[in-house]
């Protein structure tokens, strides 16, 4: 090809690159253009960034804490102790006797069912024994001493007796633990000798009996599976998780379902942090009985005086030892110092002078850098 061949052919070659050039990359070459042509304007002139405004921050509103997600918790009712009782024997035993019917309203103190101990027995027979021998013994050794003062008896005649009193003192003890064991007095181990040998379960609670497993007949060792089990009717606490503190002034209450608030007064909070959810158990004191076992949700009110606002957690500035927000005024915003209630991963509780309805910046954090950077600028 000539010279001017190839001369004539660059600006065809020319058309198709510009042709083939992706739009992104004019479009970068006209940036670079443009910031090569101002590099070029007088150094005097500087160029003025407005300050930040509404329009290019994003605002929330504070709204009222009605309704909040966080002023509401999760709550079960914790029976007491003497909610619940489940009946089995001390010792193995055999079932004589079933008084009650599932669904019987019981006393505390009332017999459930009657079973034969033989270990029991055994110790009533042993106590008795015991008390005839101690009954000897002290008589005998009356006797000797009244004899020793005229130097009639031997030493080892009083020694003798004395040992075997001590005996028949310590099998008499013995016994007494047994029948302890099995909630029977010393003064009723005679019944047990003079009649069937049957040992009454008593109710440890007052309460409704809600299971029972004695087929009579049946053979059931010490500790084994409870015979009977009764509900009480004794109140229970009420046991919230709450991963802040509850704000000062705050009403609680109780809430299962559609029923009413059942008014709570706080008893004390778990120092341990559950590590699944960085909550804690909230201990509460119901104003009236509550069935064991109920679910519901613990309900916090604060009082119209304290003027509570909810806003969102990345709302809040912390900054010598200080807590702000950024309130919108006109086009700027204006710092207004707030005091946190309570606080959750989204949103937080605050009093002061902010009220519902009041746009604050969405985040706090980026709000301050960008307004930094513009004075900066």
């Amino acid at each position: 090809m000539t010279p001017h061949e190839i001369a004539s052919a660059r600006p065809a070659d020319t058309r198709k690159r510009k042709k083939s050039m992706n739009p992104r990359i004019l479009a970068a070459v006209s940036i670079v253009a443009f910031a090569g042509c101002a590099s070029k304007a007088d150094p005097t002139e500087v160029l003025e960034r407005p300050a930040i405004s509404s329009a290019r921050s994003p605002w929330v509103q504070a709204r009222s804490p009605e309704g909040l997600s966080l002023l509401e918790a999760p709550a079960t009712v914790v029976g007491a102790a003497e909610s619940e009782a489940a009946l089995a024997v001390p010792f193995a035993a055999r079932i004589d006797t079933v008084r009650v019917r599932i669904g019987d309203k019981v006393a505390k103190g009332a017999p459930l069912l009657d079973v034969v101990m033989p270990e029991v027995v055994g110790a009533a027979g042993r106590l008795a024994a015991a008390r005839v021998r101690i009954d000897v013994h002290g008589q005998r050794k009356a006797r000797l001493e009244a004899l020793k003062e005229h130097g009639l008896v031997r030493l080892a005649d009083l020694a003798e007796v004395e040992a075997a009193l001590g005996e028949a003192k310590a099998e008499r003890l013995v016994a007494r633990a047994i029948l302890a064991g099995a909630g029977i007095g010393e003064n009723e181990a005679g019944r047990l000798l003079s009649g069937s040998g049957t040992v009454p379960l008593r109710s440890p609670v007052a309460g409704v009996v809600v299971a029972i497993d004695a087929p009579l007949g049946s053979v059931r060792e010490a500790g084994g599976v409870p015979l009977v089990r009764v509900a009480g009717e004794a109140g229970g606490r009420v046991v919230a998780r709450m991963s802040g503190p509850i704000p000062d002034g705050a009403a609680l209450s109780f809430v299962a379902g559609s029923g009413e608030p059942v008014p709570l007064t706080p008893i004390s909070t778990s120092p341990r942090i559950d590590p699944r959810d960085g909550t804690r158990e909230l201990f509460l004191e119901p104003d009236r009985p509550l069935p064991s076992g109920t679910a519901g949700v613990l309900r916090i009110s604060t009082p119209p005086e304290l003027g509570a606002v909810a806003i969102p957690s990345l709302s809040l500035l912390f900054e010598g030892g200080e807590a702000f927000v950024f309130r919108q005024s006109g086009e700027g915003a204006e710092r207004v110092i707030v005091r946190v209630l309570s606080s959750s991963g989204i949103d937080a509780l605050v009093s002061g002078e902010l009220k519902s309805g009041d746009s604050v910046a969405a985040d706090a954090v980026h709000f301050a850098a960008a307004t930094a950077e513009d004075a900066h600028d």
